[in-house]
């Protein structure tokens, strides 16, 4: 039990520093390319385990791993001084392009667990037919349970998810489609009517789509498939996700903020995030996994609030209107504003955590059972 809790609390922990590190090194590297210097590079928050410094830049580890920072020198008016190496000496491109350049990163490296995922290969659910909706397509046209689907309008198709997206491609535009099977181990080819499908998005919205009405079997070991893409394939497909996941969460955003979802079941925060990590079992899971927060937390970061690169962004577009800095007093209250909500939102993404996983009725067990014991 120690052992396997153990080696969950190292994946998570391998998996949040790297995106804490790649994010900080964004705006390090930025930095020291605009000849800024870079004061403090820290891993973690709290008490220094570790430190050293090289040149100018003290290097730390901190004893809470939960996020991490980058001390720019002259980063506020407080402590600039005007020399030419501090960060609001320098023009608003260049402090733009260091703010902006985390969040890149984190799309970066995003994009590159995706591609190494699509072209080193994962396994997914196959296309082998596990039921059927009544009065749909699929069965009027005569397929049946059991029937693995090789190809759709003659494009082949390897997994599920091929399938799917095939099908929604071609049900925009045609009224049936040609599905290529194989049953009894003979290939054969039936035409299948595209037909009004009504269904839960993933807001949890009901929508009407148009498919064939086809339930993949359970993924069994004959229903699991090795998908692989060539290297190019794999770029295109993971720049494609990216994008795609960048539009549906801004999307989620909105709903939020407009109550059309739940927060509650929406957002989730470190807690989530070791069940996610610890739940992983193969490289291609963790990696697909950690492209996905990555690119969670550029979105994130780029939202315009105080405290987050997004709001620097903000504040920096403010600065090019006005022709000059904001006032000390301003840039304060800004901060103690933005840090303050920050940190009021990281506990309520956390007790929302708890709360989604029982994790507070076990507290609360063994709260009442210590509160029993030493009532005896």
């Amino acid at each position: 039990m120690e052992v396997a809790f153990f080696i969950k609390l190292i994946k998570f922990l391998v998996a949040l520093s790297i995106l804490i590190l790649v994010h900080e090194w964004g705006h390090f590297i930025a930095a020291v390319h605009n000849g800024i210097r870079v004061e403090v590079f820290s891993l973690g928050f709290g008490k220094k385990l570790f430190s050293r410094k090289r040149k100018n830049t003290e290097y730390c580890i901190r004893i809470i791993p939960l996020g991490g920072y980058v001390k720019l020198a002259g980063d506020n008016l407080e402590e600039a001084s005007n020399k030419p190496d501090e960060f609001l000496s320098q023009p608003i491109y260049k402090r733009f392009w260091v703010v902006v350049a985390g969040p890149l990163m984190n799309y970066l490296i995003g994009i590159i667990a995706f591609w190494f995922v699509f072209s080193w290969g994962y396994t997914a659910l196959g296309t082998k037919v596990g039921g059927l909706v009544e009065g749909l397509g699929a069965q009027k046209a005569g397929i049946q349970v059991n029937d693995k689907i090789v190809a759709v309008e003659a494009e082949q198709v390897n997994s599920w998810d091929t399938l799917v997206e095939k099908i929604k491609k071609y049900s925009a535009k045609k009224e049936s489609i040609k599905i290529t099977l194989i049953r009894n181990n003979l290939k054969q080819s039936l035409v299948v009517k595209l037909l009004p499908i009504e269904k839960q998005n993933i807001f949890g919205q009901r929508i009407v789509t148009r498919g064939i009405g086809i339930i993949p079997a359970q993924p069994a070991e004959d229903n699991r498939v090795f998908v692989r893409y060539s290297p190019f394939v794999a770029c295109w497909i993971s720049l494609k996700r990216t994008t795609e996941m960048t539009l549906l969460t801004y999307k989620a955003l909105w709903f939020i903020l407009t109550g059309r979802i739940s927060a509650r079941q929406s957002v989730g925060g470190p807690v989530a995030m070791f069940d996610w990590f610890a739940a992983t079992s193969t490289l291609s899971e963790f990696l697909m996994l950690l492209g996905v927060v990555s690119v969670g937390l550029a979105i994130f970061n780029l939202l315009p609030f105080p405290a987050l690169d997004g709001g620097h962004i903000l504040l920096l577009g403010i600065e090019k209107i006005r022709g000059k800095y904001l006032s000390k007093r301003t840039e304060e209250i800004i901060a103690r504003i933005g840090y303050s909500v920050l940190i009021s939102l990281a506990i309520l993404i956390t007790f929302n955590d708890l709360v989604n996983r029982g994790m507070l009725k076990r507290i609360g067990d063994v709260y009442q059972k210590f509160y029993g014991y030493f009532q005896k």
